[in-house]
């Protein structure tokens, strides 16, 4: 490529020569270096330049960072370490499907159907589920099977523990406890440590604590005793300061009354109400002397009832037949004590509720006339005759 430039003298273009030198030396390729330092965690980022023109350096300093907390991180494998803490559960007051992707633990407080899924393969899981109310209803997958074979009765506060592994679930139902309620008539209740009943306690003028026996252990058509009076027993009216019969001192034909519907009645009020049938004997007094009874000379009738709850035994020691205010709080607080019975669906033609179906249970307390005492179904204080068969709930004086 040539340059011109133009010439006005002559009108024409002209050819300007190039000049060219001779070819250059390579010029020098600089070796950086870099490095890195940590800083302290209160200074700031830096860079600092150093070295020479060929080999210069670079030097970043960067802050050293705080320490992370990994205490909430749970290794995959080896040791874990110490696991502790809790979690939140879920709450259910109605019919629930528990599944692999459920809470670990859920509480259904309502009488509610629950509904186990089968799981995926591959997977394994377990599920806690707390039932508050023993009416409640547990199916299972076709892949699941109750421990030891047989579907348990529920009780209140009875833990459903599922657990599923691969292809088949296994289920089983840890017995509840109810621990101490109160009563809506004041009154102590709550399950005793031989798992055979429910301890009541109650003021009759003392403070008493009786174990009540659950329903497998009570029984129907059992005679009191003898006919005639036991002097050593006490002898109280069948009427209340009303001057009738009935527990709650309503005079009412027929009856409004059943088993459990008069919780509310204190023991203020029964104590009241009955202050002149209030047995100053326990039921163990009643019952050595009904035992006592020689029937050599008699009809043969002895004391089928007393005899049947002496064969009973919580902890080495005999039951008693319950004295009249002993029974009267026991038809009070039926259905509460039918809820804390865990034999009850085994044994429902004898439920306290309906009054072991045997009209009338008897107390070991003597009504006048020599009759025995006992409690009609619907709440009615009644002599009979102590060679008569009717029921009888066990108790044990603690």
């Amino acid at each position: 490529m040539s340059l011109l430039k133009y010439k006005n003298s002559s009108g024409s273009w002209q050819n300007i020569p190039v000049l060219s030198g001779k070819d250059g030396e390579n010029g020098a390729t600089p070796n950086i270096t870099f490095s890195v330092e940590t800083l302290d965690t209160s200074e700031s980022v830096k860079v600092t330049q150093g070295g020479t023109t060929d080999a210069p350096t670079v030097k970043i300093g960067i802050p050293r960072g705080t320490n992370a907390n990994t205490d909430s991180i749970v290794k995959k494998s080896g040791n874990r370490g110490e696991l502790s803490g809790y979690q939140s559960i879920n709450v259910a007051s109605s019919d629930i499907t528990i599944n692999q992707d459920s809470n670990d633990e859920t509480i259904v407080t309502t009488a509610s159907n629950i509904t186990v899924d089968d799981g995926n393969a591959n997977t394994a899981w377990t599920k806690t589920i707390t039932i508050a109310n023993k009416d409640s209803v547990v199916t299972l997958g076709e892949a699941w099977a109750w421990s030891g074979g047989n579907a348990p009765t529920l009780t209140p506060n009875s833990v459903l523990v599922c657990h599923w592994c691969n292809d088949i679930g296994i289920a089983k139902v840890i017995e509840g406890a109810m621990g101490k309620i109160v009563s809506v008539g004041g009154r102590t209740l709550y399950r005793h440590e031989s798992g055979m009943g429910t301890v009541m306690e109650f003021n009759d003028g003392q403070d008493r604590k009786v174990l009540v026996l659950d329903a497998k252990y009570r029984a129907k058509e059992l005679a009191l005793g003898l006919d005639g009076n036991y002097p050593s027993i006490h002898n109280c009216i069948t009427s209340n300061t009303n001057g009738n019969q009935f527990i709650d001192g309503i005079y009412l034909v027929p009856s409004e009354l059943s088993p459990g519907s008069c919780a509310s009645l204190t023991d203020e009020s029964l104590n009241s109400l009955w202050a002149n049938s209030i047995d100053i004997n326990t039921s163990k007094y009643n019952t050595d002397i009904l035992l006592s009874i020689d029937d050599t000379d008699t009809d043969g009738h002895d004391s089928e009832a007393a005899t049947y709850c002496r064969s009973i035994t919580v902890n080495g020691v005999g039951c008693d037949i319950p004295n009249i205010q002993t029974l009267m709080r026991i038809y009070c607080e039926a259905i509460l004590l039918d809820e804390f019975d865990p034999t009850v669906s085994l044994y429902p033609d004898l439920k306290l509720s309906d009054w072991l179906n045997a009209s009338l249970l008897w107390s070991s307390t003597e009504a006048e006339g020599s009759y025995g005492l006992g409690l009609l179904e619907w709440g009615m204080a009644h002599g009979d005759r102590k060679t008569y068969a009717y029921g009888v709930c066990p108790v044990l004086e603690l």
